[in-house]
């Protein structure tokens, strides 16, 4: 208690009205209690239940307002009182300790009824009718009935006994009831086990973070006196800095540094010490002060996000310089050893502050990390660390922005750490230097077209060795460079599959399409028939989003090539091509026209490149994503209508409605149903095509 951190407490972000509700068995002493609260004496004679009692936060030691709420113990008044106890912020129950029967109906009836009720307050046990009480023997009675109820009922944050009549520790009973709410313990600390929550240690661990300006893994005076002022308003003196190294050398050696600074192990422990003596509120003011609310996660108004309220499709958060120059400063300080990489238990300790551990893999999603050759799997490069964090910032920028805070950026700092790129509309009116950085190819097809190979390539991962689930989302993102014909330099490429089950979703929502810069068809090469399933799919994306740029690629070019060819009538033509010349029988020449189309004529009479041909297996992909970023960069070539008037937004809501009936009766995972394909996107005989 004499260690000095934390006197000067005020109320920080506080709750500001708390409901007492007091209930238990008849005539255990309900309203004899809250009247000898009141009164500050005793009255034989007391009513059957007290009208509400209100307390004004001028009396109250941390300024809060508090009612206290006497309930009826008969049955008739039943749906009164369950009324009270859904209305409670904290529960007094009331037992007799004279009646030890009174005891186990907390147990058998009052918590279970709770229980049943779904309530998740704190609870506080009050003992009353002290001065009933004839021998020890009927305490050490109690105490044993008393000690696996709390075990059993994690709610029970306090067990009190007390006499209205003596009375004995009656402004206590609702002192704590109060302070469980003001100042929990359940969120906090593990009764059972005595140890501090692994949340609450994520919280400090933060706060100690932020503290420690000079990043050297302790707290000096100066650093140690500065956090005291921000928390509490006052700063420690001298005796009083050497009295907290004392207690926590004493205890915990490694706590204080050869250097007479707090570690992390000592901040932890002063803080343990502090709610195992009673003094939540010290631990709280500190949580409170950086931020936390009482399920120890991060207020909503504790960082700004108002820079992500506006994302408009076509838009992508990027991290800005001083972004960058945090997530590397968070690699320096984890990459404890120097080796230049991030372990799994490096990453694991920069993590610990975070509720959850920031960008891990979900049913929904897997991310690919760059493979680190260097060190193998395990571990993660700077180069891998960074490009985590930016496809961090494209699946959920708000998530990342709030989890770089958790991991130690200010919150002030938050909204500079990103850069929201313009509408792509708008990038072409300015200069090449200040368009985005970062460009996203969305790669679609069938369950074995190898398109998550495809992903992984982009992150260095060996072939065959993905055991992702076909729901599943897969993901990488790396530098690549930007060949000279366009320009030059290097892009950020973030390469997303749509899985089979998402398509339908996905060529039916603006924001989906509007979120990459290239949609990549992949189909297997060696299977007949899929490149068909394929077309119909780019035909759909093409109504869809004219304007987007669209690459067929042809995977798995190591096995046998099978036949792969369109119904020429279900082509929509956006070239003049001449029909194939062949030898007629008598010497001349007839022209032929072929009713069905392979994939490279497919691509040129609708204006594409030809399908780029590759092989994850043996490796011949090497340049396929450059010649995706040089696509991005340059979408004209690529797509059925450019944009460039700025009118794809009306173009898009017309298209959207075919889109959607086309969508809903095909489902577009086997691209079936031609009469509706011919309907809606088959060219009609009057439009030239």
């Amino acid at each position: 208690e004499g260690c000095g951190v934390g006197c000067g407490w005020e109320q920080e972000d506080m709750i500001e009205h708390v409901r007492i509700v007091v209930a238990g068995d008849p005539a255990v002493g309900k309203t004899s209690l809250i009247k000898t609260l009141l009164s500050e004496g005793f009255e034989e004679n007391v009513p059957d239940v007290l009208p509400t009692v209100v307390v004004p936060p001028e009396v109250t030691p941390e300024r809060v307002h508090v009612s206290i709420i006497d309930t009826p113990s008969s049955e008739a008044d039943v749906d009164t009182l369950d009324e009270e106890l859904r209305n409670a912020s904290v529960i007094v129950l009331v037992y007799d300790v004279s009646r030890p029967a009174t005891l186990e109906r907390v147990s058998s009836h009052w918590l279970r009824k709770l229980r049943d009720m779904e309530l998740e307050v704190p609870i506080t046990l009050a003992g009353n009718k002290m001065d009933l009480r004839t021998s020890e023997t009927e305490a050490r009675a109690l105490e044993s009935l008393i000690k696996p109820i709390m075990q059993e009922h994690r709610g029970l944050e306090v067990c009190i006994e007390c006499s209205a009549k003596q009375i004995f520790n009656v402004a206590e009973v609702f002192y704590f009831a109060q302070k469980s709410v003001l100042h929990p313990t359940a969120p906090l600390y593990d009764v059972a086990s005595h140890s501090i929550k692994p949340r609450a240690v994520a919280g400090l661990t933060r706060v100690f973070r932020l503290c420690d300006k000079d990043l050297d893994g302790e707290l000096n005076d100066v650093e140690l006196n500065d956090f005291q002022y921000q928390c509490f308003n006052v700063m420690l003196k001298d005796e009083e800095l050497a009295g907290v190294k004392s207690v926590v050398k004493q205890s915990n050696p490694s706590g204080v540094s050869r250097d007479g600074g707090i570690t992390l192990t000592g901040f932890v422990f002063l803080h343990t010490l502090f709610i195992q003596k009673g003094r939540l509120e010290t631990t709280w003011t500190v949580l409170r002060k950086f931020g936390y609310d009482e399920t120890l996660r991060l207020r909503e108004d504790y960082v700004s996000l108002d820079k992500l309220s506006d994302l408009q499709p076509g838009q992508i958060v990027e991290l800005s310089p001083s972004g960058l120059a945090f997530i590397n400063s968070m690699f320096d300080s984890a990459d404890t050893d120097k080796d230049g990489f991030l372990s799994t238990t490096e990453l694991a300790q920069l993590f610990v502050p975070h509720p959850e551990r920031p960008w891990a893999s979900t049913n929904q999603t897997e991310r690919f990390s760059i493979l680190c050759a260097a060190k193998g799997d395990g571990f993660m490069s700077r180069e891998a660390f960074q490009h985590r964090w930016r496809m961090h910032l494209f699946d959920d920028p708000q998530d990342a922005v709030l989890s770089m805070v958790y991991l130690g950026l200010p919150n002030e700092n938050a909204c500079d750490s990103i850069v929201v790129s313009k509408s792509r509309r708008r990038e072409r009116r300015v200069p090449a230097s200040a368009r985005r950085d970062t460009l996203v190819v969305s790669v679609l097809g069938g369950a074995s077209s190898g398109k998550t190979e495809l992903v992984r390539g982009l992150a260095g991962l060996p072939f065959g060795a993905s055991s992702g689930k076909p729901d599943q989302s897969a993901g990488a993102s790396r530098e690549v460079q930007v060949d000279a014909a366009f320009g030059g330099g290097s892009k950020n490429l973030i390469m997303v599959t749509v899985p089979e089950s998402q398509t339908s979703a996905f060529v039916s929502s603006r924001s989906s399409l509007e979120s990459c810069d290239v949609a990549v068809l992949v189909y297997d090469a060696s299977t007949e028939g899929t490149f068909e399933d394929t077309a119909r799919l780019y035909e759909i994306l093409a109504a869809s989003r004219p304007s987007l740029p669209i690459v067929f690629v042809a995977s798995k070019s190591e096995l046998p090539v099978a036949e792969q060819k369109v119904p020429r009538s279900t082509v929509p033509l956006r070239t003049k091509r001449a029909p194939v010349a062949k030898k007629s029988s008598e010497g001349g020449e007839e022209v032929v026209e072929s009713e069905h189309v392979d994939p490279d004529e497919f691509c040129a009479l609708v204006g594409l490149p030809e399908p780029q041909r590759i092989s994850m297996k043996t490796g011949e992909h090497a340049s396929i994503y450059e010649m995706l970023v040089g696509v991005a960069l340059n979408p004209e070539i690529a797509c059925a209508a450019p944009d460039t008037d700025g009118s794809g937004v009306g173009v898009y809501a017309v298209r959207t409605l075919q889109v959607l009936a086309l969508a809903s009766a095909v489902g577009l995972v086997a691209y079936g149903g031609m009469r509706l394909y011919e309907r809606y996107v088959k060219p009609h005989p009057s439009s030239g095509s």
